[in-house]
């Protein structure tokens, strides 16, 4: 499908000064009851054949590795770094 599936998504909550970064690998989901479980009615406006549209698709994102960041207590301005081991278990880096 794709020559490189790797994705990096960042996440940040500003209230909490915290982010989160997730890097994993990203799949196409087809099926079609997948794409109706996440559809969202207000989406018809860029998808005016619903989640049926060949434009509108779902990405499965399997994590491998995140960091975690907090300005605050405990973590001041460290990051944690978490990975997932061969056993599907989230270990410390």
């Amino acid at each position: 499908m794709w020559k490189n599936n790797k994705v990096t998504l960042a996440f940040e909550n500003t209230r909490e000064d915290a982010s989160l970064v997730i890097y994993g690998d990203a799949f196409i989901e087809t099926e079609t009851n997948v794409k109706k479980q996440y559809w969202q009615k207000a989406w018809t406006m860029f998808f005016p054949e619903g989640y049926a549209s060949k434009n509108y698709v779902v990405l499965r994102i399997e994590p491998q590795r995140m960091e975690v960041l907090s300005f605050k207590e405990p973590l001041g301005l460290k990051s944690v770094t978490l990975e997932l081991s061969s056993q599907k278990q989230w270990k410390l880096a």
